[in-house]
């Protein structure tokens, strides 16, 4: 499966969301937000200074051939509104993710990483799913292929953030 999360910006915030590839227009599209997420902001700076990322609405244009789902439990888009208490917000925010990927091809996601009102937020999204006639998919956060490479994912993410083994723990 080709995929990547992508750091998306909606209002000043950055959220998550993961995309996975379909077909090879989907292929293209993911190319396109890629370097789009790298290439130099518009006044210049390198983003390779700051976190990788696209606006939001950039995604209309390059939905097609793309699975979206709808982001992790800490930074996901539409997860972060439910922990920001604009239900709201998550429910417009979904909605328009629906418009763009289709009903067919955007998943609301689903986590269980053991922190407090898990389940509350997990029974929220699967009432969105229901009302907006969309599927649901769980997830883990799995950031190596074998367990025994965690230590080196543990290492490289320490690496990019300039810190310790310790201190990127919780990254």
């Amino acid at each position: 499966i080709t995929g990547t999360e992508l750091t998306v910006e909606h209002e000043g915030r950055l959220f998550h969301l993961t995309l996975l590839v379909e077909s090879q227009a989907g292929y293209h599209n993911l190319c396109r937000l890629l370097t789009k997420a790298h290439a130099p902001t518009r006044d210049g700076r390198d983003r390779r200074a700051t976190q990788p990322r696209v606006p939001l609405e950039e995604l209309a244009e390059r939905a097609e051939g793309l699975i979206c789902l709808t982001g992790c439990a800490r930074q996901g888009l539409v997860p972060a509104a439910w922990a920001d208490g604009d239900l709201g917000r998550g429910e417009t925010l979904a909605r328009k993710l629906r418009r763009w990927f289709t009903p067919a091809n955007l998943r609301i996601e689903i986590q269980r990483p053991y922190w407090r009102h898990d389940h509350a937020r997990n029974r929220w999204l699967a009432d969105l799913a229901r009302r907006l006639e969309l599927r649901l998919v769980a997830t883990g956060n799995v950031h190596s292929h074998r367990p025994d490479r965690a230590r080196l994912q543990d290492a490289l993410v320490a690496v990019r953030l300039g810190s310790t083994l310790v201190d990127s723990e919780p990254h």
